[in-house]
């Protein structure tokens, strides 16, 4: 499996790369593949270049799994994460949200029921 982690972060001095890689680990048992971090860019848009790369490699087929520290810094605008997920998924992306410690956490309330 190819899992990343996402971390966004006002300044380098922010970044809390080791305590993800390390939550990471204690939820997956295996190290991410790769981090992919944007330094001071807004979470309000998409136009964050490690964000797009990223979202880039898992629609591409590159990345199976892609973890986030909350939902806010995936995107801060909620209806927008819940789109760009719902999209990652039906691409066979799943995405973790750590401080919801569910996978699809906030976006499976959003979900199309499965169909029987």
């Amino acid at each position: 499996m190819t899992a990343v982690i996402y971390c966004r972060v006002a300044r380098p001095a922010d970044a809390e790369k080791e305590n993800d890689v390390a939550k990471f680990k204690e939820l997956f048992g295996y190290e991410p593949t790769k981090i992919f971090t944007d330094i001071g860019k807004s979470g309000r848009d998409n136009n964050r270049p490690e964000y797009q790369r990223m979202i880039n490699d898992a629609l591409n087929g590159k990345i199976d799994r892609i973890v986030v520290k909350s939902i806010d810094k995936f995107n801060r605008n909620t209806a927008v994460a819940i789109n760009t997920v719902r999209h990652l998924r039906e691409k066979g992306v799943e995405v973790f949200i750590m401080q919801e410690n569910r996978e699809n956490s906030i976006c499976n309330l959003f979900a199309e029921p499965k169909k029987q």
